[in-house]
Parts: structure tokens; C-alpha cells; sequence
């Protein structure tokens, strides 16, 4: 056997770096589509390229981007067990944060608080950073 590293090794490897740079540029992309439309409505080009970029993070905690194209021997690097553990905690993360943002837009419909018009933007927008942020730091630190 070579020490060089396969192609899902190496996928593996650059995974949680990657769904790290994009997580962050979800959250930063979320804070541009808050600061626009606070200024008034938003154009649906803007609003088709919010939910792309919320989109792209989670197909790098819960896809295998490139999938397709690995062996069986490859594809199982790829979803071991680790990696399913980290998948599994970034969706608990993401339940509690969007649970929460859930129950304060509730307390908005019962009444109770009054919230900016930019809530729910902002809620789902960190309820799936937080995902890949999760996944991401898990990656990183079990490496």
C-alpha cells in the first residue's frame, strides 16, 4: 500500500475547512440580505441568491458533494461513522437554534413582542450557519 492519500481521504480532509469558509459566508451573506432590507423590499434575484447561499452549507453537512463520482470503498471514508456523529450533533444545534427563533416568532404572532420585519431572515439564516459551523468545528477538531 502507497501513504499517498485517495481522493475521499483527501475529500475528507479539506471537508470541514471548506464547510467552515462557507458557513461563514452564509451568516455574512445573511447580514448583506438584513441590511438591505431594512432599506425596503428586497428584489427576488436577492432573495434566490440568500437561499442559495443558505442552501450551500448544507449540502456540505448533509450531501457528498463529488459523491457520485467515488468508489463503494471511497464513498464509505466519505460517511463513517465520525462524520455521521458530526452530521447528527450540527442538526441538534440547528434544531435548538431554529426552535428558538420558531418560538420568539410565535410569541410575535400571539402578541407578546414585536419583532423587525428582518426576523425571520435573520433566525433561519443563523439556524443553518450554525449547522455548518457545527459540523465544521467537529470536522476540524477530530482530524
Amino acid at each position: 500500500m502507497t501513504d499517498t492519500p485517495s481522493r475521499a481521504e483527501a475529500f475528507a480532509a479539506k471537508r470541514g475547512l471548506v464547510c467552515l469558509l462557507f458557513s461563514l459566508a452564509s451568516l455574512a451573506f445573511t447580514g448583506v440580505t438584513i441590511m438591505a432590507l431594512v432599506d425596503g423590499p428586497l428584489h427576488p434575484a436577492r432573495i434566490l441568491l440568500w437561499a442559495i447561499w443558505l442552501a450551500v452549507p448544507l449540502g456540505w453537512v448533509f450531501g457528498r458533494p463529488g459523491g457520485l463520482q467515488f468508489s463503494a470503498r471511497e464513498r464509505a471514508i466519505v460517511t463513517d461513522e465520525l462524520v455521521q456523529a458530526h452530521q447528527q450533533r450540527a442538526t441538534r444545534v440547528a434544531m435548538v437554534v431554529l426552535s428558538i427563533g420558531l418560538a420568539v416568532q410565535a410569541a410575535e404572532a400571539l402578541g407578546l413582542v414585536l419583532l423587525p420585519v428582518w426576523w425571520p431572515v435573520a433566525a433561519l439564516g443563523l439556524g443553518i450557519a450554525s449547522a455548518g459551523l457545527t459540523f465544521a468545528i467537529s470536522e476540524l477538531r477530530d482530524q
